[in-house]
């Protein structure tokens, strides 16, 4: 989860798993093909598996993914660090920080050496590495470099970009069509935006400027279903490296591997923070920031902004990944409605 920008009286952020779910799924793949509930010799016991999306469940085992086919046989040892679902016949997987794509069978078809790719939603695909974005194929063949600043992945099959503040899309053989200039929100600026009827300055770091966590409570803790009801426990700690990590804006953005957006602030300013992680084993992340809110202010507002990528591993609803943001009234003792 990215949050991005600014928060009111106490915004406590409350996230359980970034991709896995809260409970444990575990599955067995027999090297046979046959799925198995019960332990048994020269079986494989996963961490956890996901429901088939293209004939393929993606699996987990000690933090490391793989790809099950419909016999329930992994198509290659897990030694991914993350795993797209496949598309077009091929998946996109993580080594190293670095992303290349599979095929069916597990062979390595585009070696992971790209810091983005986007999935092949048609017979090619584009894929940045070395400062330039380029045009692939489905055997991993460069078609062309491409003269552009920022891709930002397919829409409706038509890959949308930037280039010299202009937005634009490709055409099917790579050009460059540019449509309008980039609003004028989104263009860089260094100061986050709050606003009151007193001009009140915005509390240090309330936007994450010094690129870390000052001023901010960082939390960690487990979900757990009692019942039917979710139960969120977190205590007070440090930051935690892969559970409150501080995003710094990049040229060109990075791009959240699952959910295909950029994570550079919407705003135009300098950082935003991920909570959660791909791991397993029911984990939660929080962070909160106090604001003074001016005794005769009565319009005081302090925009945020959000994205939000869960896995849906088919648990109750009330065991599924979830986000939640509160504002808590400190005078009154009461969370705001």
């Amino acid at each position: 989860m990215y949050l991005m920008k600014k928060l009111l009286p106490i915004l406590l952020l409350l996230i359980g798993s970034h991709t896995f779910g809260q409970n444990t799924n575990k599955g067995i793949a027999h090297p046979g093909g046959a799925k198995s509930s019960k332990t048994a010799p020269n079986l494989i016991q996963w961490t956890e598996t996901e429901p088939y999306i293209n004939n393929f469940s993606r699996a987990l085992k000690d933090n490391k993914f793989t790809f099950l086919n419909i016999s329930g046989i992994a198509i290659t040892t897990p030694v991914y660090d993350g795993a797209r679902n496949f598309s077009g016949h091929l998946a996109a997987v993580e080594i190293n920080d670095k992303w290349g794509f599979i095929n069916e069978n597990g062979k390595t078809i585009v070696p992971c050496k790209y810091e983005i790719v986007y999935d092949f939603v048609q017979d090619y695909t584009i894929v940045f590495g070395n400062k330039k974005w380029t045009l692939i194929n489905k055997l991993g063949i460069p078609l062309k470099d491409l003269d552009i600043d920022v891709c930002y992945g397919f829409k409706n099959k038509i890959a949308i970009i930037e280039k010299n503040g202009h937005t634009g899309h490709l055409t099917t053989d790579g050009n460059v069509v540019l449509e309008g200039f980039i609003p004028a929100q989104n263009i860089q600026r260094s100061n986050p935006v709050i606003s009151n009827n007193a001009a009140t300055n915005c509390p240090d770091n309330l936007g994450f400027e010094f690129g870390n966590f000052t001023n901010w409570r960082c939390y960690t803790g487990t979900v757990d279903s009692v019942g039917t009801t979710n139960v969120i426990t977190v205590t007070a700690s440090a930051p935690v490296g892969n559970r409150h990590r501080i995003i710094t804006r990049a040229t060109p953005s990075a791009v959240d591997p699952f959910g295909l957006f950029p994570t550079n602030p919407p705003d135009g300013t300098n950082f935003a923070v991920r909570l959660g992680n791909t791991n397993i084993g029911a984990q939660a992340e929080r962070i909160a920031y106090s604001i003074h809110v001016p005794n005769n202010d009565s319009n005081f507002s302090v925009k945020y902004d959000y994205a939000v990528v869960f896995q849906d591993p088919g648990h109750t609803s009330w065991s599924q990944p979830r986000f939640i943001a509160r504002l808590f009234d400190s005078a009154a003792n009461a969370y705001v409605d």
